[in-house]
């Protein structure tokens, strides 16, 4: 960040101007909205999902976290990969162009799907996550 910081102070300085600088946080923790997190798990398991991960109640802070801090989200986690190896290792990337990673891709929109068409026709659900999610956020 300091380099940065320094290359537009002198691109400023250049051209005769003036530069503010102003650090915000980078990743935000994740929001966990469990009546959502609920719901996709449940419409995976409908789907035939094999080995569904219950979400991770502490995750850090992540990209997807930042994103679950503004509006609410679930993850799904559907196994590709045996246990114990290691995320973005060469076995998980390999094990990622097999067709039991392509399988877990689609069991994971075939339960995204349901969970949107579950959220869309029951009345009152979309509230309650929002709800929730709100309550989440309070803890922070």
């Amino acid at each position: 960040m300091a380099r940065v910081k320094d290359v537009a102070q002198g691109a400023a300085l250049q051209v005769g101007a003036t530069m503010e600088w102003e650090e915000v946080k980078a990743y935000d923790n994740k929001v966990n909205v469990q009546t959502l997190n609920d719901i996709l798990l449940k419409n995976a398991e409908k789907v035939g999902a094999p080995e569904i991960s219950e979400p991770r109640k502490v995750t850090g802070s992540t990209d997807f976290s930042s994103v679950t801090f503004r509006v609410p989200g679930a993850c799904l986690r559907v196994k590709f990969v045996g246990k114990g190896v290691t995320s973005h290792s060469q076995e998980w990337l390999d094990n990622g162009k097999s067709q039991l990673a392509e399988d877990a891709i689609i069991y994971g929109a075939k339960g995204i799907a349901l969970s949107v068409e579950e959220i869309l026709e029951t009345p009152g659900l979309l509230e309650k996550i929002k709800e929730d999610f709100k309550q989440a956020k309070e803890t922070f």
